[in-house]
C-alpha cells in the first residue's frame, strides 16, 4: 500500500522535480532523465538512463523497470504486470514506445537497442483464460525484441515470441512465433515476406547512401528559415570501425556507423544534422 501511495504522489510532480525527488531517494534516475507529470510509475527496482523520457499519461509496473540512455515511452503507454519477480520491463538505449501501446511483461519483456514500437501495439508474456483444467489452451513465456528492430502499428506479440535483431514487422500484423533476425514478416498469423534485410553494405553502397544523405540533406536545409552548418562529404565522415575503417582527420564530425557513435571538431554544432539523420533510422551517441 505504502508503494501505491508513493507512486501517486510522484504522479503530481513535473519534471525536472520528479527526476530530482527520485535521485534523492535512492532511485536510479541518470542526469537529463525526464519523468513527467502524470506518469504513474509502481516497481522494486527503476533505472532510468541518461536523456531517457517517460511522457505523461503513462502507466509503469513491474517488479523490476531498466529504461536505456536516449530510449523514449510515449504518452498513454501502458506497461503493467503484479510485482512479482520475473516480471521485468528492459529497454535498451535509443529505443521508443510509440503511444496507445499495452505490454504485459509479466514473464519479462526485453527490448533492445535502437528499437521502434509502433503505436497500438500489444505485447503479452500469458495467454491463459480459457480452463486450463477443461482443456484450455494455456502458454506463458518471456518475449525478447532484439536491436535494430522496427515494429509496425498495431501489431500483436504473443508470449515466448523473439524478433530477431534488425528484422520488421509489418502493421496489423500478429506474431505467434519466433521470427529470425534480418527478415520482414507480416500477415495474422505473420509469415517471412522477406529474407537477407538490413544487413552489410558492400563500401561502394555504402558510399552511395552516404551521398543520398548529404544530397537530401542539403534540400532539407533550403527548407528552414535558420541557416544551419554546412554537412557535406567535405567536411563529414561516416565509417564503420568493426570493418577496419578509420575516423578522417580533416572531418569536423566522423560517424561510426559500427556503433552509432559521433565525433566534433572545435565549435561546430551538428544538431539539426543528428536530427535529419533520425529520419534515416540513424540515432546517434556523442563520444569524447
Amino acid at each position: 500500500m505504502m508503494k501505491i501511495i508513493g507512486a501517486l504522489a510522484f504522479f503530481f510532480v513535473p519534471h525536472p522535480f520528479n527526476a530530482a525527488l527520485r535521485r534523492l531517494l535512492g532511485q536510479k534516475v541518470e542526469v537529463g532523465a525526464k519523468i513527467n507529470i502524470f506518469s504513474f510509475i509502481l516497481t522494486n527496482s527503476l533505472f532510468v538512463g541518461r536523456d531517457a523520457s517517460i511522457a505523461p499519461f503513462c502507466i509503469l509496473q513491474a517488479y523490476e523497470i531498466k529504461i536505456g540512455n536516449f530510449a523514449q515511452i510515449a504518452p498513454s503507454v501502458i506497461i503493467r504486470a503484479p510485482l512479482i519477480k520475473g516480471a521485468c520491463f528492459h529497454i535498451g538505449k535509443h529505443s521508443r514506445v510509440f503511444p496507445f501501446c499495452w505490454i504485459e511483461p509479466g514473464e519479462g519483456v526485453y527490448i533492445g537497442d535502437q528499437v521502434g514500437i509502433g503505436a497500438h501495439t500489444l505485447i503479452f508474456t500469458h495467454g491463459a483464460w480459457s480452463d486450463f483444467l477443461h482443456n484450455g489452451p494455456v502458454k506463458f513465456g518471456s518475449v525478447t525484441i532484439e536491436d535494430h528492430v522496427y515494429v509496425g502499428w498495431r501489431v500483436f506479440i504473443t508470449p515466448g515470441v523473439t524478433i530477431g535483431r534488425r528484422s520488421i514487422i509489418g502493421a496489423n500484423s500478429t506474431v505467434t512465433t519466433s521470427i529470425p533476425a534480418h527478415t520482414m514478416a507480416a500477415g495474422y498469423p505473420a509469415k517471412i515476406m522477406k529474407s537477407g534485410i538490413n544487413t552489410e553494405m558492400s563500401p561502394d553502397g555504402f558510399g552511395k547512401r552516404v551521398e543520398i544523405i548529404f544530397s537530401e540533406y542539403k534540400k532539407y536545409c533550403s527548407r528552414l528559415d535558420s541557416n544551419p552548418p554546412k554537412v557535406s562529404s567535405d567536411n563529414a565522415f561516416f565509417y564503420r570501425s568493426h570493418l577496419g575503417e578509420t575516423p578522417s582527420a580533416t572531418a569536423v564530425i566522423n560517424i561510426d556507423m559500427s556503433n552509432y557513435t559521433y565525433q566534433v571538431a572545435n565549435s561546430f554544432d551538428p544538431s539539426i544534422f543528428l536530427m535529419f539523420l533520425i529520419t534515416y533510422g540513424i540515432r546517434l551517441e556523442r563520444t569524447k
